[in-house]
């Protein structure tokens, strides 16, 4: 058995499935965790999360009585892997494309001599009644690409929470929705969210997304305010708005594949 304070808390374990395929995995205990689960995304991996009170099994015996479950899951997430780490090859991007608020941006790296990067101000290189271009100057220590991507995480948060929420509103106004509250995150497993008092909570992944998946997300989050399960009932609600479709929830359910690995990648 296992609890927070264990040491075997220290030695995270492999798990090999039954091709030989082999996966590291990733122990976490959580405060808000009410039972033991298992995550597993082509970004981070398998992990394990143990609520952070009482005694567990230890994380191979979860993992084995899961084997079924995690063999499922690894050739689920088998495209999204592999269009992770073709995205890890093309390295930083030189253009970023916001699809929902119909804007382009040309990334323009700046060698100096500071060891950091730094931000620039933007500048409006073309405006017309279909997108938006503009320039980002990225200065600094260019060459050092992790410093690059944790930037361009930064610009692509702070453009999320600055814009995604106006975005939605006038996705939502067009069906005559209007939620208390919209926010935006960086979230892990989920597109959104919409609680019980009707806060719309976006994943900030979206505004990476194609327009007609990132309307999907805000048109399915606004079905949950009417109903809040996924029933036929709620199905029958959701494509009733225009633009919404099974087709896209379908892609949805692929989509992580669609976000670039330099925004998803930390180290």
């Amino acid at each position: 058995m296992i609890s927070e304070n264990s040491t075997i808390w220290e030695e995270e374990p492999s798990f090999y499935c039954s091709d030989g395929t082999k996966l590291a995995v990733k122990l976490r205990f959580s405060k808000r965790a009410k039972r033991r689960r298992i995550n597993l995304s082509p970004r981070e991996g398998l992990e394990v999360v143990y609520p952070a009170t009482g005694e567990h099994p230890k994380p191979a015996q979860f993992l084995e009585e899961q084997r079924q479950w995690i063999e499922r899951a690894v050739k689920r997430t088998e495209l999204q892997r592999q269009a992770l780490e073709a995205s890890r090859r093309q390295g930083l991007p030189r253009w970023i494309d916001f699809e929902i608020l119909a804007e382009r941006w040309r990334i323009d790296y700046q060698p100096s001599a500071s060891l950091n990067i730094r931000i620039g101000r933007p500048v409006l290189l073309k405006q017309d009644l279909a997108k938006s271009t503009y320039s980002l100057p990225l200065s600094g220590n260019v060459e050092d690409q992790r410093l690059c991507r944790l930037a361009l995480q930064r610009f692509v948060l702070a453009r999320a929470r600055a814009q995604l929420p106006r975005s939605a509103h006038a996705v939502l106004s067009e069906i005559g929705q209007k939620p208390s509250e919209i926010r935006v995150k960086r979230r892990k497993h989920t597109w959104g969210t919409c609680s019980s008092i009707g806060v719309i909570t976006l994943d900030a992944r979206a505004l990476l997304l194609p327009r007609e998946l990132a309307r999907e997300i805000i048109l399915h989050e606004a079905a949950h305010l009417k109903v809040p399960n996924h029933s036929a009932e709620f199905y029958r609600e959701l494509y009733s708005y225009p633009g919404a479709s099974e087709e896209n929830e379908k892609t949805l359910k692929r989509a992580a594949a669609l976000i670039p690995a330099w925004f998803e990648d930390t180290e």
